[in-house]
């Protein structure tokens, strides 16, 4: 994650709102099929200009922020007024299946747990927060607790319970307790499975599975720059050539400079022309 900050340029309140989106995309991609993707879109009218994550059920996860120099204010005041878009997709599926819902607190993992009740009626604890000192991040994580059709009965008020005395005890009992008690834990260097029987107390559980999360490595490439250069009319790419300078592209996602020479630019849209019409014969 703090790879990415720099390759961003992320100011610390885009870093939070950042890391809490690729936390909760994590979380829900767990489990997915191979090849699945979920995608979570705050659609904020605020000075952020929206966010994106893309999370895969490896724990690989890429993103961005419209704004990534958005300076100091309140989470929610930066994400402001619009809607949390969900989009899970899979090579095999006929269409994607799409979510959307009210961006109702500025919190981003409150407000991804209103749309799993509200579009997919999923009863959830889920928290999701990142911890700055400075330009540097020391913590970023959270948690997901799903209430299942078969729960058995005085598990959810046990779980809810637990969360409930953590936040108290841990975190002071304030407004940001449930992140206080948390990122506490996270940063001081707590393990995983230990915060996980903080949360589960009085309930037994098994550990089914563990991943690390990653930065997905398909966001961006030359190549794909030359393919959006050979989707343009003609006449465009004859206005570029004509200022005489080079082509240059930023990726969005991991903040990779590409550049092409007006000439590289005549060479790479001629073989590309080629190879497409080599593909047309062979069909033909």
């Amino acid at each position: 994650m703090n790879d990415l900050s720099l390759a961003q340029n992320l100011s610390p309140l885009s870093m939070r709102g950042l890391g809490s989106t690729f936390c909760c995309g994590t979380m829900l991609a767990s489990g997915m099929d191979e090849n699945q993707i979920f995608q979570i879109t705050v659609n904020g009218g605020g000075p952020m200009r929206g966010i994106v994550s893309i999370s895969d059920s490896e724990g690989g996860v890429k993103g961005y922020v419209g704004n990534p120099g958005v300076g100091e204010l309140a989470l929610k005041d930066a994400i402001g007024e619009g809607s949390i878009n969900i989009v899970k997709n899979h090579p095999d599926w006929p269409r994607p299946y799409n979510g959307i819902t009210s961006i109702v607190t500025g919190d981003v993992a409150q407000d991804v747990g209103v749309y799993l009740a509200q579009s997919e009626q999923r009863s959830c604890a889920i928290h999701a927060d990142v911890r700055l000192n400075g330009l540097l991040i020391t913590g970023a994580g959270g948690y997901l607790v799903e209430k299942l059709p078969d729960c058995e009965d005085g598990l959810a008020e046990n779980i809810e319970d637990n969360l409930e005395k953590l936040g108290r005890e841990m975190g002071g009992g304030g407004e940001d307790s449930e992140s206080d008690w948390f990122m506490n834990s996270l940063v001081s260097g707590t393990d995983l499975l230990t915060i996980a029987s903080q949360i589960t107390s009085g309930s037994p559980f098994t550990v089914l599975d563990s991943k690390s999360p990653s930065s997905r490595k398909d966001c961006c490439s030359q190549d794909r720059l030359i393919r959006s250069l050979t989707l343009l009319p003609q006449s465009e790419v004859d206005d570029i050539l004509k200022v005489g300078e080079n082509v240059e592209a930023k990726c969005e996602f991991c903040g990779t400079q590409y550049k092409l020479t007006p000439e590289e630019v005549v060479e790479e849209i001629a073989k590309a022309k080629e190879a497409n019409e080599k593909v047309k014969d062979g069909k033909e």
